[in-house]
């Protein structure tokens, strides 16, 4: 599940944000980032803002979490009774997502 470097937000708002107004494209900017960045992280907060399902194209499953203490990779594992959750993508289009993603900044940044 490496969506990160697939996933991208903020070149939609920053291709409508022509003159750098909202704090978010300076930002994007700022980091060097002028066509978006990967979205680890937003696509989480993303999801955790939304119910899981097939109109959000989230899904949702039980699982185990092994963490390799020398590298620090983590290994989920599917299990009925797993302690944690994990969220995954109902559809293989990327540009839903990062679109999804941008609509909201844009929406927020009301351009």
């Amino acid at each position: 599940m490496k969506w990160g470097g697939i996933l991208r937000c903020g070149g939609q708002l920053q291709a409508v944000d022509i003159d750098n107004s909202d704090i978010v494209t300076r930002s994007l900017v700022a980091f060097g980032t002028q066509n978006g960045r990967h979205a680890w992280d937003p696509f989480g907060v993303w999801c955790a803002g939304y119910a899981c399902g097939k109109i959000n194209r989230l899904g949702f499953k039980r699982v185990n979490i092994a963490i390799d203490t020398e590298t620090g990779r983590n290994t989920f594992t599917d299990a009925a009774d797993g302690k944690h959750f994990v969220i995954y993508r109902l559809c293989d289009d990327d540009n839903y997502y990062n679109t999804m993603m941008d609509h909201l900044l844009i929406r927020k940044a009301k351009l």
